[in-house]
């Protein structure tokens, strides 16, 4: 009796205080399935970029060119060419070093500059969506739209509001000259919503990162207390009424709001409470897979060097008549390239003289991954052409076919390789908690739902309703909570 006397209290106290933060989840959660949080999406700024000129410089000219520049001595993780804008149709070389600022250059001819951001750029940068800046402010702090903590390094921002009355924003980093976020009134009424809500992105919390994340975890701790301590009451309460009445299971509360809320939190507890803890798990990950033994990061985004490189780029660029980004990188030791701007991305083996399309064998494959993890090891060699139970992306974004590559090792590493694309995803035991722990319970990432993208939607409505109707009478069940304190506090001398 003392314990049940407990479960009660403590979920009728913490049920007062976290009640409208899970209405708003559930609520929002609903939302984010179809309106996500407003960006500037690399497909955008592709899209909005000009053709690649007819010459381009080759490999020996390009690191000339980073030479003259004094950047040959970076540590590039990505480089790449693209076309300029509409208005300034000169390409640009974009650097990514392996730690620093993204770099973003002009051609001038067989030379470089740096980006002027005048208000002839910003212009230029208006006229991509065919409208011209009606204001610019000029942004000292994070705000609302730009509130992460790591972009305070290019502050201030520009904030461009463009001409149409859609009430369409563009924030230009005044560092690099890169387009930070864009969004229209619409989509910002929705980021308040879905997003905003659910991932609690309020400026002053999302630009502090360790406090927002102290938040996800203390609102997690309550919430998945009042969770439990919810579903222990349920299923005690009909246990208790069921042993009187015989077989027949019945909610003792006399009030329908209280039926509802007994009877569905009881049906979905358990989900509850796995929500709520992954939700704050999804900022505690575990740790991913780093070990001295096997450095992993030669597979991917080693340093470039430009002489391994032997394709003849105005060959390529005869075969891409609509390029309009051409990205250098590599799997292992073999250089690689993409090309952006037609219909499809397409990959291309820069080992070959003349243009080659990628197609990775399974020992070229196994060879790289053999320089990393040893000799020593077993492989086991799957083609997957659908997703397992790790390798998964609702969003389809995960390229398919690739090779599975299972090693032996201790924390049984397992290589996900497109032959297409020269992409690879390590997953370890590290990996698989993390999965569990987040992506599985909280957005339901499992294959069978993920491969019927129609029933993914009917399960996760349904399991969004019932939480959203238990939350909703609980809240309701709160205000009734706090009416009776109300009235007892005025009814003492």
């Amino acid at each position: 009796m003392q314990i049940r006397t407990f479960m009660v209290k403590t979920h009728r106290l913490l049920g007062a205080v976290m009640s409208v933060f899970f209405v708003a989840w559930f609520l929002s959660g609903i939302v984010l399935i179809y309106k996500p949080y407003p960006k500037y999406t690399q497909d955008e700024a592709l899209a909005h970029s000009a053709r690649l000129g007819e010459a381009l410089p080759s490999t020996d000219s390009l690191a000339a060119i980073l030479r003259a520049r004094g950047l040959d001595t970076l540590q590039l993780s990505s480089l790449s060419l693209q076309g300029g804008s509409y208005a300034d149709s000169r390409a640009r070389l974009v650097l990514q070093p392996e730690e620093g600022e993204r770099v973003e250059l002009a051609f001038d001819g067989d030379s470089l500059r740096s980006l002027v951001l005048d208000r002839a750029y910003l212009e230029d940068i208006a006229s991509r969506w065919g409208q011209r800046i009606e204001r610019i402010d000029t942004i000292q702090e994070l705000d609302q739209w730009v509130p992460f903590g790591r972009l305070k390094a290019e502050l201030p921002f520009y904030r461009l509001l463009l001409t149409g009355g859609a009430g369409h924003e563009v924030y230009v980093s005044s560092l690099t000259g890169r387009v930070l976020q864009e969004s229209t009134r619409v989509e910002r009424a929705w980021a308040w919503a879905g997003a905003i809500p659910h991932w609690i992105y309020f400026t002053w919390i999302r630009s502090q990162q360790e406090l927002w994340r102290w938040v996800i975890i203390v609102l997690g701790a309550l919430g998945t207390m009042m969770a439990v301590t919810g579903f222990y009451i349920g299923i005690s309460y009909y246990r208790m009424r069921g042993r009187r009445k015989g077989s027949k299971l019945y909610s003792p509360f006399t009030k329908k709001r209280y039926q509802w809320h007994h009877a569905f939190g009881t049906v979905g507890g358990l989900l509850t409470i796995a929500w709520v803890l992954t939700g704050l798990l999804s900022v505690v990950h575990y740790p991913h897979t780093e070990t001295e033994d096997y450095p992993v990061e030669r597979l991917e985004g080693a340093p470039l060097r430009l002489e391994a490189y032997r394709t003849d780029l105005e060959a390529l660029r005869q075969a891409e008549p609509e390029l309009r980004r051409l990205s250098f990188y590599s799997w292992g030791d073999i250089p690689l390239l993409q090309t952006e701007g037609g219909e499809e991305v397409h990959y291309y083996d820069a080992r070959s003289a003349q243009p080659r399309r990628l197609e990775l064998t399974e020992a070229e494959i196994t060879g790289e991954l053999q320089k990393v993890f040893g000799a020593g090891h077993r492989y086991r060699r799957d083609f997957l052409e659908e997703y397992d139970s790790y390798y998964i992306d609702r969003t389809r974004k995960l390229p398919l076919p690739v090779w599975r590559i299972a090693i032996d090792t201790r924390e049984h590493h397992s290589y996900y390789v497109s032959p297409e694309r020269g992409r690879g995803r390590l997953i370890a035991d590290n990996e698989r908690i993390d999965a569990w722990m987040f992506s599985k319970l909280h957005r339901l990432q499992f294959a069978k739902l993920v491969a019927r993208p129609w029933l993914w939607t009917v399960v996760m409505w349904a399991f969004l309703l019932i939480g959203t109707i238990t939350s909703v009478t609980g809240l309701w069940m709160t205000g009734d909570y706090l009416k009776r304190l109300w009235r007892k506090h005025r009814r003492r001398p």
